[in-house]
């Protein structure tokens, strides 16, 4: 009985994470689209080269407490509030920090472009209201993610009509680069204002317990780092080596892989909690969990990208005109990245609930060493197929070789090799 009730909260609970997703994603999808098509290449490359450059530091200013706070909220009931707003705290200290720090950098490394300083500086406010997604792990934690699914849709619908009115009123890059500022900024009002009052949570600031959340993220602020390095590193290196147009096509391969990823994060953010608690009662059951998650995902991944590479340039000329019709090739080797990258972020599960976290910055600089070493090398040899060629070969380093190769990590790798057979598909809810 007991079995059925947490089988029916986990499959709810991803329900409303995947309606909640598909709201966004087709709100945001469908103006996107607009917006590329508006901008033209170029100006979307600066774009995207701004989001690029806020990305590089969003995993100091998160401070990897997305991967522990679950955990922290089950073993430790009745401190939820002091868990939330000392997470808060700290994360908007570190981002205001990080913020002025990056803009400097972005100064100095493209003095000429204006453009870019002042898209960046907007985009980064990202940053400091992104601090307050604490509240959606909060919820996960109580399976009870159809509030922050309804949040984040009103956050994108407004974003969304901004948007339009931009695009009506033929507004530069810089007003663009607001939107997703304003998503986040709601949501994080919608937190404070409905969430604390409603479910009575008592706020409460402890240094001590943020020190001791931060011991137990360390290691993820490390490799999260690395990860967004090797991530986004390919954005940063065409721009500079080829042209803000290259980046605005490379960004459409990339956006378009992408649109259904949502069903993967849900997926693992659904079943996250469910797992955790099942290590502590049945290993067994725990490690078969573990297998059928990475098995969704493969199988999932392989599918979809069955199905981009045939109807690659179809699917680009419909949504983004023929102006990025050079973007199929990239978009049909990008798209095989994406199963071993959702691998990747569900080991996060393995690594916790194994105390494995000091080998995520190992595999996270075997990532990032390997990624711009690739695009050194074949970016001017293959432009932005070369990129394309980079990524997916970095994740496959990342997520298996290297883990692989190390003893104690190596049983993860074993992991993904069983979740090719099929039949653990059908352990994930049991």
């Amino acid at each position: 009985m007991i079995k059925r009730m947490l089988s029916s909260k986990v499959i709810r609970n991803s329900g409303w994470i995947i309606g909640g997703k598909v709201a966004q994603m087709v709100i945001g999808f469908l103006v996107g689209i607009f917006t590329a098509r508006y901008l033209g290449p170029s100006n979307y490359g600066v774009l995207n080269t701004a989001q690029a450059y806020t990305a590089f530091i969003l995993p100091i200013c998160t401070l990897g407490l997305s991967a522990v706070f679950v955990k922290c909220i089950i073993d430790n009931p009745g401190k939820d509030g002091t868990f939330l707003w000392t997470g808060i705290v700290f994360r908007s200290v570190a981002s205001i920090a990080m913020m002025l720090l990056m803009l400097g950098i972005v100064v100095l490394l493209n003095p000429e472009d204006g453009t870019l300083h002042i898209v960046f500086f907007i985009h980064s406010f990202i940053l400091l209201f992104q601090s307050f997604d604490l509240f959606d792990y909060w919820y996960q934690s109580r399976y009870e993610s159809k509030f922050p699914a309804l949040f984040g849709t009103i956050g994108y619908l407004a974003a969304a009509v901004y948007k339009v009115y931009l695009l009506i009123s033929g507004k530069s890059v810089e007003w663009f680069a607001f939107a997703t500022v304003l998503d986040y900024a709601i949501v994080a009002i919608i937190y404070m204002a409905y969430s604390v009052p409603k479910n009575r949570i008592r706020l409460k600031y402890s240094f001590d317990l943020g020190m001791k959340m931060i011991n137990n993220s360390k290691h993820f602020i490390v490799s999260n780092m690395l990860v967004v390095i090797y991530a986004q590193i390919d954005k940063i290196m065409i721009g500079k080596m080829m042209s803000n147009a290259d980046v605005g096509l490379y960004s459409v391969g990339v956006a378009i892989c992408g649109l259904w990823t949502f069903v993967l994060v849900a997926v693992i953010n659904s079943v996250r909690p469910n797992i955790v608690e099942t290590y502590k009662v049945n290993k067994t059951l725990y490690k078969q969990k573990l297998v059928a998650l990475y098995s969704v995902i493969i199988w999932m991944s392989f599918a979809v990208s069955v199905m981009i590479c045939i109807f690659s340039k179809y699917i680009i000329t419909v949504l983004y005109g023929q102006d990025y019709i050079g973007a199929a090739p990239a978009l049909r080797i990008v798209t095989w990245y994406i199963s071993f990258s959702y691998l990747g972020v569900a080991r996060n599960i393995w690594t916790v609930c194994e105390d494995k976290q000091k080998y995520e910055k190992i595999f996270a600089l075997a990532g990032a060493v390997s990624n711009f070493t690739l695009n050194l090398i074949l970016i001017p040899l293959l432009g932005i197929n070369g990129a394309a060629i980079a990524s997916v070969s970095t994740q496959i380093i990342t997520n298996f070789l290297v883990p692989y190769a190390i003893k104690d990590t190596r049983e993860n790798s074993l992991h993904i090799i069983r979740a090719f057979n099929v039949k653990n598909l059908f352990v994930l809810f049991k």
